[in-house]
């Protein structure tokens, strides 16, 4: 198991058998999935109605210097948050390409 600050060892809790922990830290983890999928549908909400009010005031879908700016706030908020600020960007990119799909629909 690899070591260092991404791995710390008291993430795991002693005095539980292994399969006990495992089951125990899948089940949190599920938990934060269904976490993760209320939080992305609550942000395709507010999206949705920033595509409408776009397409209403004939505004570009698509906002480069925004965008450009936000990837940048998160990638900052990856390294504090000691996750790899690739794999956000990854993420936020297909988020993205969702939300001008969308926005692109409401003209």
């Amino acid at each position: 198991m690899k070591r260092g600050p991404l791995y710390p060892t008291t993430l795991v809790p002693m005095g539980e058998e292994p399969l006990e922990q495992l089951v125990r830290l899948r089940e949190s983890i599920d938990e934060r999935d269904v976490e993760l999928v209320r939080v992305l549908a609550s942000r395709f909400e507010l999206t949705r109605k920033v595509g409408v009010l776009k397409a209403a005031h004939d505004l570009p879908p698509k906002d480069p210097a925004r965008e450009e700016e936000h990837f940048a706030y998160l990638r900052s908020a990856a390294e504090e948050a000691r996750l790899d600020p690739e794999l956000v960007t990854t993420i936020f990119d297909a988020i993205m390409a969702q939300v001008r799909r969308d926005h692109l629909s409401f003209r």
